[in-house]
């Protein structure tokens, strides 16, 4: 599961690393330790910016939204949109940053990846089915398509 021969590259995990080896930690210890604490220190990061985005953005939106006569942006929210957003970026920057932590474990760098791709394909799914939801609704109250079959056209459209 570990592999020794394959030397660091994120100077974040390097420093760390020869931290815990200074203090007498052997080599295996030191990158289990290092990885449990930067993973713990990436949780706390992605729990942070969640927080941000949630308190900050969410609530922005919500006043721009509900300052505004147009009902496309009342569909949005109400379609969750901007939450879908925000887990995309969650799960993007995860995808990106998680390898680093684990880099003196390739066996699980390699599964994480794979997970974290999967991931990425269904919150990107939940963001794109979001915004046709919103589609819909902004057809459906536009009298030119009141008496059109809104809702197969989406379904078509899902189903590709």
């Amino acid at each position: 599961m570990l592999n020794f021969s394959e030397q660091p590259t994120s100077s974040i995990y390097q420093y760390i690393f020869d931290l815990f080896a200074k203090l007498g930690l052997p080599d295996q210890q030191a990158h289990i330790v290092t990885a449990a604490g930067l993973l713990f220190a990436f949780a706390v990061l992605l729990y942070a910016l969640d927080y941000i985005m949630r308190k900050v953005f969410y609530s922005a939106l919500n006043r721009i939204a509900r300052r505004t006569s147009t009902k496309w942006d009342d569909f949005l929210l109400e379609n969750k949109v901007h939450v879908r957003v925000s887990r995309t970026i969650l799960v993007l920057l995860t995808r990106q940053l998680l390898p680093m932590i684990f880099l003196g474990f390739p066996v699980l760098t390699a599964a994480l990846v794979k997970l974290l791709d999967i991931v990425v394909l269904l919150t990107i799914y939940h963001l794109v089915n979001s915004l046709l939801k919103t589609c819909r609704d902004i057809f459906r109250s536009s009298n030119a398509f009141k008496d059109k079959p809104i809702d197969s056209y989406l379904q078509v459209v899902q189903i590709f």
